[in-house]
């Protein structure tokens, strides 16, 4: 009975989410002018395709020789990835990337409570991706020090360095490095 219960309840689940039915997913019943287009890969989807391909275990040693994790997860049936900084810490942060048209977006789930987005149109080198400030919720002030850009440097499948720029009153503040190793199991 029990089991039953659970499938029913499954079953009105997806059923009220639209994960069933014409079109399935989350998608809306109209079209969007930003939807990237399938038939032909793009910048952007290239970009992203990298960022994916950033999923699982990655390590750093902080300035006191800690090591700390950034996990990085598909997710959203491929349509987001979520990288999780730090977990199980004080500091711990989420970022979430995903496509907008043309361009890839990052909103960055800071630990200060404000959510930064910063978005990319395109690459510059092959082994960059540089996101620029776009707008940033929940800040206190103006003059409230924030994230505000982010490079993913990425040489090889097993390194990776995110270099972190803060601003205050539209000025660049501080730099900080992350320098990134992919865990071997």
């Amino acid at each position: 009975m029990n089991r039953m219960k659970t499938a029913v309840g499954m079953s009105v689940l997806v059923a009220a989410f639209g994960l069933v039915g014409v079109g399935g997913g989350c998608a809306s019943s109209g079209s969007s002018s930003k939807a990237a287009s399938a038939e032909q890969p793009t910048a952007a989807m290239a970009m992203f395709g990298k960022i994916k391909g950033l999923a699982g275990t990655w390590e750093m040693k902080d300035p006191e020789g800690e090591t700390q994790t950034t996990v990085y997860k598909v997710t959203a049936a491929g349509s987001a990835v979520c990288e999780q900084m730090f977990p199980g810490t004080d500091h711990e942060m989420v970022n979430m990337y995903h496509l907008d048209g043309d361009r890839v977006l990052v909103t960055h789930y800071c630990a200060g409570g404000n959510q930064p987005r910063m978005a990319c149109s395109g690459q510059t080198s092959p082994t960059v991706i540089t996101f620029e400030p776009e707008s940033v919720t929940n800040l206190k002030s103006p003059g409230t020090d924030h994230m505000a850009k982010l490079e993913l440097i990425m040489p090889d499948a097993e390194h990776l360095t995110q270099k972190w720029t803060s601003m205050k009153d539209g000025k660049t503040t501080e730099s900080v490095e992350f320098t990134l190793t992919r865990r071997k199991w």
